[in-house]
């Protein structure tokens, strides 16, 4: 029987794939609980106190509180629009 090699992809291109899936992954997160206008999220590895977040049906929020496993935030809108909007993602602007 014969050996066959599968070198689909180099090195390098692994990488850049990584990469890719790994920055996507820390600039997202996932709703876990929504209590009076106070959002709990997990991930969103590389948030910042008082960014924007953007919660999907033009509803926004911001960043308050940063934990080791979860952000929370304050909604700007209605939060029962939430309920079927999982993902959330932020866009490195900053409220002062």
């Amino acid at each position: 029987m014969k050996s066959v090699k599968l070198d689909l992809f180099s090195t390098s291109t692994l990488e850049a794939l990584f990469s890719q899936y790994a920055e996507a992954a820390s600039s997202s997160g996932i709703i876990k609980s929504i209590i009076d206008g106070v959002v709990i999220i997990d991930g969103l590895a590389s948030v910042k106190a008082g960014e924007m977040l953007q919660f999907g049906n033009n509803v926004q929020g911001m960043a308050l509180n940063l934990n080791q496993s979860s952000v929370s935030a304050v909604l700007f809108g209605d939060e029962s629009l939430k309920r079927n909007y999982n993902q959330v993602n932020y866009n490195n602007e900053i409220i002062l």
